[in-house]
């Protein structure tokens, strides 16, 4: 069974890093050699491509069902979730909002707060929140499976922040504007937030919607880095591990039943 979940990862990955990294490759090339910007609609266009990589290559993977991973399948696969799912989403998404804003007290004034619900939406479906088909949704609990929670939340932090490489390479991607090392260690932390949601939510729209409202807080809240920042991240990563052993409690206790 773990040689099985381990294939399915590396078909994944493989599809994935193919995917995306062919997308922004070329795309970091172009801007680098030619006057094409990222901001051109081809540009645009290989950027998303790129970014789709996990959502595809998810779906790709998805096992088949009896009638050979129809429709119905990929339904199940977006919609399932436990029961009290909402109440636990609002309590991350609450959470975390308090985690980047207490530090900094402050909104960013350029970006009107108007457009928050719209960023969101745009966040969660076509820049951020889609990929977690993928890295929730299917490397997350198939590592876990075969390792435990611990290591396969920090190997698909790893990987996911790995993946990410190429942006930093985009003439003019805002990625650029961050130190390759803080995001790291920033994405290991956050992939700790998202593996705990979806241990006890088991819905992959959860995750997408969670990572869609981290990436547009992290839009509206300039990130300051100090001990208030500190203390919120230990105690964030505190609260998602101690609902993901709940939630792997209840599930063990249930199976023993």
């Amino acid at each position: 069974m773990k040689h099985t979940h381990l294939t399915t990862v590396k078909k994944y990955l493989i599809l994935t890093f193919l995917i995306t990294w062919l997308s922004w490759w070329i795309l970091a090339l172009l801007t680098h050699t030619t006057t094409l910007s990222n901001q051109s609609l081809f540009g645009r266009a290989l950027f998303l491509i790129g970014g789709f990589g996990p959502t595809i290559s998810a779906l790709f993977v998805l096992p088949a069902d009896a009638n050979n991973a129809n429709k119905r399948n990929i339904k199940t696969f977006l919609l399932r979730h436990t029961p009290g799912s909402r109440k636990i989403l609002l309590l991350f998404c609450l959470l975390t909002f308090l985690l980047f804003f207490l530090p900094a007290r402050r909104l960013d004034p350029a970006v009107p707060l108007f457009m928050f619900p719209v960023i969101w939406i745009m966040m969660t479906f076509f820049t951020g929140g889609n990929e977690e088909l993928g890295w929730r949704g299917t490397m997350q609990p198939l590592l876990e499976k075969a390792f435990g929670f611990l290591p396969a939340t920090l190997l698909t932090g790893t990987t996911w922040t790995l993946w990410h490489i190429p942006l930093w390479f985009i003439q003019g991607d805002s990625h650029a504007a961050v130190p390759y090392l803080s995001f790291f260690v920033l994405g290991l932390l956050l992939s700790v937030f998202l593996a705990g949601l979806y241990k006890a939510t088991k819905s992959v729209l959860c995750a997408m919607v969670y990572h869609g409202f981290l990436n547009t807080v992290m839009t509206f809240v300039p990130i300051q880095v100090n001990a208030v920042f500190f203390v919120a991240l230990a105690l964030m990563c505190a609260f998602a591990v101690i609902v993901w052993y709940r939630a792997d409690k209840k599930e063990k206790s249930s199976h023993a039943h």
